[in-house]
């Protein structure tokens, strides 16, 4: 579940180097806000897939992985991270993630 909070749960996954990409296969809102980072990244400056990207239902965010194996993918619901944003009530979702090994 996605909601618009500090404590949306990750998903941990182990990745090797290349190009990484995940897919929104169901979502109870027409469009989640995304990020990658690695385990490791304290300031969300140099992520893989930086935070708040907007990615609709059925669509792929590919890009190359950076931070090392140790990735977090987590979904906000849309509008979060801008001014006055605040938290909001989950959306159940899906994800589908292809990386290397």
């Amino acid at each position: 579940n996605g909601g618009c909070s500090v404590l949306n749960a990750p998903h941990f996954l182990n990745a090797g180097e290349g190009v990484l990409t995940v897919t929104l296969t169901q979502a109870g809102a027409p469009r989640m806000q995304l990020q990658v980072c690695s385990t490791t990244e304290a300031d969300h400056k140099n992520c893989t897939v930086p935070p708040f990207v907007l990615l609709p239902v059925g669509q792929s965010v590919t890009a190359t992985l950076k931070g090392g194996r140790s990735q977090s993918v987590t979904l906000f619901t849309e509008g979060c991270g801008g001014a006055g944003a605040s938290p909001t009530d989950p959306i159940a979702y899906s994800v589908t993630v292809v990386h290397p090994r």
